[in-house]
């Protein structure tokens, strides 16, 4: 793992990144750049999962990214329409 780790590095200093780049996009990339120079021997993604975790939980990476969903879009969306359009706002229940 440690050798992976340092091949993740000197990939980053090639890209002109940090370590605060680092995601599950850029480690698919790595691992298809080393294919592509003939490497035979390359992890899969899920076996730099425990790389990514350690750097996360170690603050050097940012937590994941989690988009929204078409869904929370689309309600989003509405919420906005309402407030303008109708003048409507979301109402606070005290619980009664």
């Amino acid at each position: 793992m440690l050798k992976d780790l340092g091949q993740v590095g000197l990939w980053l200093s090639e890209q002109g990144l940090g370590a605060a780049d680092l995601d599950e996009g850029r480690l698919n990339q790595h691992l298809c750049d080393l294919r592509k120079a003939g490497r035979r021997r390359v992890a899969g993604p899920r076996g730099l999962v425990p790389l990514l975790t350690f750097l996360r939980e170690a603050g050097v990476v940012p937590a994941v990214q989690v988009a929204p969903s078409p869904a929370e879009v689309l309600l989003e969306r509405y919420r906005c329409w309402m407030e303008s359009e109708r003048g409507l706002s979301a109402s606070l229940h005290d619980g009664v």
